[in-house]
């Protein structure tokens, strides 16, 4: 333990030492390896520190006290784990919506939308940006606000497509940071950091790099707020062409954001990117986006993983085609089997904990064995057929190595069309399998809902999403990052969703999924 211990403040020391007008990268990727190596330290000093955050907000005796916990859990998942960020800042808007403190859920609701831009699902931060009243957004919530909004638009930009499109983001974004401007204080940090970011923007980095240096002496080592200087402070030397300044400042970004257990994290892989393209080195930038690769999944924002793709593909084209083609396509299987384990084990643990009467515990026992087999078999099935086809893939790919087709291979790597048609696929085999174990779901499940509440499926074959979500539920899966996992939506669409449909019950809507999950124990 002791030794563990004084893994991270050697690590600190070493890495402040390096000089601006002595870069020795080498030394450098040194400290950045040896950090890597101890990520589990970091990662398990945030684990701790988030369980202790639990832990009181179990024991909150009043509402407000629970508020004021939720929201700390909520900054402490911010840049950790997205869907757990996204759960409790959504209990922010609930406690505080029952406190009658419009106040706090206008606060929570905007920090909800910030977070949902984060992670990529764009449309549904627009929503809640609108939802927020405007007599709240005043002072530090409407710089907030425009911080959000100016994000949003900067983001939309650059990932459009269509040129029409990104230009009007980017105008949008423009005349935000022009309101910021007139609000942020002059001296403060988010002002220094706007004016740089916009004149590096506009190919200015000789003026954008003055100001940087006064956000840089205004930040301290080892906080987040260094962490995203130092990224911005790379991108200025990335506009003057000094190769070796933008990867010491990346390097300086990555270093505090594994110390900080932060997963949500940019300067990583773009560090790997920069090996790979002015460098060629395959070996080191492996490494590096291998475990960028992990961080992200960990945090889990659909949008950052575009990103990312790219030099994945530009190594695996050199050095790692086979191994890393066969791991994204084993993950699909992974995730079916989880799915399967949990429903098992949620099932099993639900049995020995409802039943009341042998009579009872029978029938649950006999409808887990019924589920489990019938999964089983189907499952283990398609893992067979996933692994033909990542076999067939893989021969795809050697032959078009071998003919030097490397178009081919960047039609093959680039389009996700393959994913689209396996989760197509998935779905499928899941309504197949669930409807063949439970005939009459559908029937039961529309006899809890009201007339005008009740749902037809199109073609009688496969569930609407609607019914997916309650198929899970049925399973034993109820937690809707999980659900949401395995639909491909938010956690906060999946909450939606169930909130709908529970509104149209008969009876009770609090037992409403209690009902569901007894659907078929007869059959």
């Amino acid at each position: 333990m002791k030794r563990l211990l004084l893994i991270p403040l050697f690590l600190v020391n070493t890495t402040y030492s390096y000089s601006f007008d002595h870069v020795n990268l080498s030394a450098l990727y040194k400290v950045l390896d040896a950090t890597i190596d101890s990520s589990a330290y970091f990662q398990k000093q945030k684990a701790d520190a988030i369980q202790q955050l639990k832990d009181q907000y179990a024991d909150a005796p009043t509402y407000q006290k629970r508020y004021d916990m939720a929201y700390r859990l909520y900054e402490a998942y911010m840049a950790y784990e997205n869907d757990s960020a996204l759960t409790y800042i959504q209990r922010c808007m609930d406690i505080a919506e029952h406190m009658g403190r419009n106040d706090l859920k206008a606060k929570s609701e905007l920090k909800l939308a910030c977070q949902l831009v984060d992670s990529g699902f764009y449309s549904e931060a627009e929503y809640h940006f609108k939802a927020v009243p405007k007599e709240f957004l005043k002072d530090e919530l409407l710089i907030t606000y425009l911080s959000g909004r100016d994000h949003l638009y900067g983001e939309m930009g650059y990932y459009s497509h269509d040129y029409q499109l990104k230009q009007r983001y980017y105008a949008r974004s423009h005349e935000i940071c022009d309101s910021l401007l007139t609000l942020l204080p002059p001296e403060s940090n988010d002002y220094i950091a706007l004016i740089s970011k916009i004149l590096n923007n506009k190919r200015r980095p000789d003026d954008a790099l003055p100001y940087n240096d006064k956000w840089l002496r205004q930040v301290k080592p080892n906080t987040r707020d260094y962490a995203i200087m130092a990224f911005y402070r790379s991108e200025i030397y990335k506009r003057k062409g000094d190769v070796e300044m933008q990867r010491y400042w990346l390097i300086q970004s990555a270093l505090n954001d594994i110390r900080l257990a932060i997963n949500d994290q940019s300067a990583l892989w773009n560090l790997a990117n920069s090996l790979v393209h002015e460098e060629g080195n395959y070996d080191r930038a492996y490494r590096y986006i291998d475990f960028s690769w992990g961080c992200i999944s960990k945090f889990s924002p659909h949008m950052r993983s575009w990103l990312v793709s790219p030099i994945l593909t530009r190594i695996n084209d050199q050095h790692k085609a086979e191994l890393n083609a066969t791991n994204n396509r084993l993950i699909w299987a992974l995730i079916l089997i989880s799915i399967l384990a949990v429903g098992i084990l949620l099932m099993s643990f639900k049995l020995s904990i409802i039943n009341s009467t042998l009579k009872d515990v029978n029938k649950r026992l006999k409808d887990s064995n019924r589920v489990k087999d019938e999964y089983i078999t189907k499952f283990l099935k398609l893992c067979s057929e996933y692994i033909d086809k990542l076999d067939n893939y893989r021969i795809k790919v050697n032959r078009k190595l071998k003919a030097n087709q490397f178009d081919d291979l960047k039609l093959m790597t680039g389009s996700t069309q393959m994913k689209e048609d396996e989760v197509k696929e998935l779905f499928e085999n899941f309504d197949t399998v669930f409807l063949n174990l439970f005939p009459n779901f559908v029937s039961e499940f529309n006899a809890l809902l009201k007339p005008e509440g009740q749902i037809t499926p199109p073609d009688g074959k496969h569930l609407t999403t609607d019914l997916r979500i309650f198929a899970l539920i049925r399973l034993g899966i109820d937690e809707s990052s999980r659900i949401a996992e395995f639909l491909r939506y938010s956690p906060n669409s999946i909450y939606n969703y169930r909130c709908r449909i529970k509104n149209k019950a008969i009876g009770d809507r609090d037992t409403f999924e209690r009902r569901v999950k007894e659907i078929g124990i007869n059959e």
